[in-house]
C-alpha cells in the first residue's frame, strides 16, 4: 500500500536510476577517450546521468522523508551545477573544498551543459513512486545500500584525477594521450586576461600559480626594481594547480581592469624554479586571448622545454623574475629590526587620574605598574617602555590621557604628574607613540628619515619589505642627536628640564600584509618613540 512518507533508498532499484547509474560508469570508464564517440556526446552524457543520480543519493545522505526535502535536494544539485559551470571562482572553490575531504575533482566548465537541467524534473516526479512503495524485504535494502556505494564511487570518479585543476581533458582533448588538442574536439573558449600562461612545450604540463594574500600592499616602483628578490612566498596564497595540455593557455590572475595598480603572482611548475610575475595595470592591457596556441602578445608567459635544464619561461622584458635566494641577513644598521623591542602596553587603558601603588620590571624588561583609582580595586597596568624613560615611582599621583593634538594614524598615550590639588603638571611626562607619523611634544623637533644608503630587504617572517630609518632630535635649548632603532636613548638637558628620547622602531614599509605583521598597518614609516621629559 502506498505511503505520504518517502523512502529515497527505494529509487535506487527503478529502472531508470540504474540505467543512469550505468550510463555514467559506462561513460567516465570507457567511452571517454576511447574514440568510439565524439568529445561532445561523451561530455553531455555525463551531465544528463549524473544530474539523475545526484539529487538520490543526496536524499538517501539526508535521509529525506518529506516531499519539500526531496524538492530541495533537486534545487541544491541544480543550483551547485549552474553555479561551477557559470563561475570559475566557484568551481574552483568546490574542487579546493573536495580536495580538503580528501576527494580531489576535476571541474569542467561549459555553459552549454546546462541544456540537461530538464533531466532535473525527470527526477523529481518520475522517481516519487518508487520512493511510496511498500517496506522492502532484507536483501533488498541490502542491494539499495550495495547502489548507493556504487553511486557515490561513480560520481566520485567521474572527477576524480591526480591533480588540483579547474578543467578536465575532455575540454584539452583526449584524457589519456596528454599530447594537446586532438582535431576531433571542440575550440577552447577565449581569456579576458592581460597576462596569460601558454604551455609551449610538447606534452601536458602541471603548473602551479598562486596569488598574493588577500590584503597584501605593494609599493609598486620599489617592488619593480627587483621582484625576485623583494617578494618572499610568504606574501603568496595557496597554490591553484593546473594540467595544461600542449599548445593551450590559462590566465595568470582573473581580475579587472583599475583593481590595483600592480598585480604580482607566483608560478612554478615541476622543473620550472619558482618566478614571480609582475606587471602594472594596464600594461598589458586586458584583450581576448584564444584559449589555444601561441599570441606573441606582450602578455604571454610561454613555458617552454629546455632539454636537460628542464623548463623555462619565456616573457617580455619586465614580466617574469626568477625567484634569487635569500641571502643572510645584513648586520648594522641596514639589518631589518625584529619585533621583540616594541613598544606595547595592556588594554584596556587605564584612563584617568590613578595612583602608583608599585612598580616592578618584568623578564620581558615591561613595566608592571599597579595603579589605584578611586572607587576601585587596584590593577595591574603593563607598559613595554625602557626602564630609564619611566619619570614616575611608586606613590605618584598620575594622569594617564590622550597626547594634545594626537593624529589619526598614531596610536600613543602619555602620562603626566598630578598636583596635591589634582591637576595635571607639565613635567614629569611620559609620552609613547607607535604609527606611521611622530608626536607633537612641545620644545621638541622630531624628524623621521630614510637611511638611504640601505637597501630595502625583506622580513622572513611575514615577508615584508623595508628599509630602516632614522630619527632627528633637536629643539630650542636642545643639542641636535641622530637616533637608529636600538640606540642608547638620547638623554640631555634643556632650560630647566631633562629630555630622554628612546627610538624603538623605525622603518619605512614598501610591502606589508597587515595580518601577518605588526606595526603600523600602511605603507609608509612605521615609527615607534618614547619621549620623557622631568624637572631639572
Amino acid at each position: 500500500m502506498a505511503s505520504n512518507t518517502l523512502h529515497p533508498s527505494r529509487a535506487l532499484l527503478h529502472p531508470a536510476w540504474l540505467g543512469s547509474l550505468a550510463v555514467l560508469a559506462l561513460n567516465d570508464h570507457v567511452l571517454k577517450g576511447a574514440g568510439l564517440l565524439p568529445p561532445v556526446i561523451t561530455g553531455k552524457l555525463s551531465d544528463f546521468a549524473g544530474l539523475i543520480v545526484a539529487p538520490v543519493l543526496l536524499a538517501v545522505l539526508l535521509r529525506v522523508r518529506g516531499f519539500g526535502p526531496w524538492v530541495a535536494c533537486h534545487v541544491a544539485v541544480g543550483a551547485v551545477f549552474c553555479a561551477i559551470q557559470l563561475s570559475a571562482t566557484c568551481a574552483a572553490g568546490l574542487a579546493a573544498l573536495t580536495k580538503m575531504v580528501g576527494v580531489p575533482w576535476v571541474i569542467t566548465r561549459d555553459a552549454t551543459d546546462l541544456l540537461a537541467l530538464p533531466v532535473l524534473a525527470l527526477s523529481l516526479w518520475g522517481l516519487l513512486p518508487a520512493m511510496r512503495r511498500s517496506a522492502a524485504r532484507n536483501a533488498r535494502r541490502s542491494a539499495e545500500a550495495g547502489l548507493a556505494s556504487v553511486g557515490l564511487l561513480c560520481c566520485v570518479a567521474t572527477s576524480y584525477e591526480e591533480d588540483d585543476c579547474c578543467w578536465d581533458d575532455e575540454d584539452w582533448g583526449t584524457e589519456t594521450d596528454g599530447e594537446g588538442i586532438g582535431d576531433d574536439v571542440l575550440p577552447l573558449p577565449s581569456l579576458q586576461a592581460d597576462v596569460v600562461l601558454s604551455n609551449a612545450t610538447a606534452q601536458g604540463r602541471v603548473v602551479r600559480i598562486r596569488p598574493l594574500r588577500a590584503g597584501v600592499s605593494l609599493d609598486c616602483a620599489t617592488v619593480a626594481e627587483a621582484p625576485g628578490s623583494l617578494l618572499r612566498s610568504e606574501l603568496f596564497d595557496a597554490a591553484q594547480s593546473w594540467t595544461l595540455p600542449a599548445n593551450t593557455n590559462v590566465e595568470v590572475l582573473d581580475h579587472t581592469a583599475g583593481q590595483a595598480p600592480c598585480y604580482a603572482a607566483w608560478v612554478e611548475a615541476d622543473a620550472l624554479p619558482p618566478h614571480v610575475i609582475l606587471w602594472f595595470d594596464g600594461q598589458p592591457p586586458i584583450t581576448t586571448v584564444p584559449g589555444e596556441g601561441q599570441t606573441g602578445s606582450a602578455g604571454e608567459l610561454a613555458l617552454v622545454d629546455r632539454g636537460p635544464d628542464g623548463l623555462g619561461l619565456q616573457a617580455a622584458a619586465g614580466l617574469a623574475f626568477p625567484v634569487d635566494p635569500i641571502d643572510p641577513l645584513e648586520a648594522g644598521e641596514c639589518a631589518w629590526q625584529p619585533d621583540a623591542g616594541r613598544l606595547g602596553w595592556s588594554t584596556p587603558v587605564p584612563w584617568g587620574p590613578s595612583r602608583i601603588e608599585a612598580v616592578e620590571v618584568g623578564l620581558d624588561g615591561c613595566l608592571a605598574l599597579e595603579l589605584s583609582q578611586d572607587g576601585l580595586a587596584p590593577r595591574t597596568f603593563y607598559l613595554c617602555v625602557p626602564q630609564t624613560s619611566f619619570p614616575f615611582a611608586a606613590g605618584d599621583e598620575i594622569e594617564v590621557r590622550l597626547p594634545q593634538g594626537t593624529e589619526p594614524e598614531l596610536n600613543a598615550l602619555e602620562i603626566v604628574a598630578r598636583d596635591e590639588q589634582g591637576e595635571a603638571l607639565a613635567m614629569p611626562s611620559l609620552l609613547a607613540s607607535a604609527g606611521s607619523g611622530l608626536p607633537t611634544v612641545a620644545d621638541v623637533e622630531l624628524q623621521a628619515v630614510p637611511l638611504y644608503g640601505c637597501d630595502p630587504t625583506s622580513e622572513p617572517r611575514c615577508g615584508a619589505v623595508e628599509r630602516p630609518m632614522k630619527l632627528l632630535v633637536s629643539g630650542p635649548d636642545l643639542d641636535a642627536v641622530e637616533l637608529h632603532a636600538g640606540d642608547a636613548p638620547a638623554r640631555q638637558g634643556g632650560d630647566g628640564r631633562g629630555v630622554e628620547v628612546t627610538l624603538l622602531h623605525a622603518q619605512e614599509r614598501f610591502v606589508l600584509d597587515p595580518a601577518c605583521s605588526l606595526g603600523a598597518d600602511d605603507l609608509g614609516p612605521d615609527l615607534e618613540v618614547v619621549i620623557a621629559q622631568w624637572p631639572r
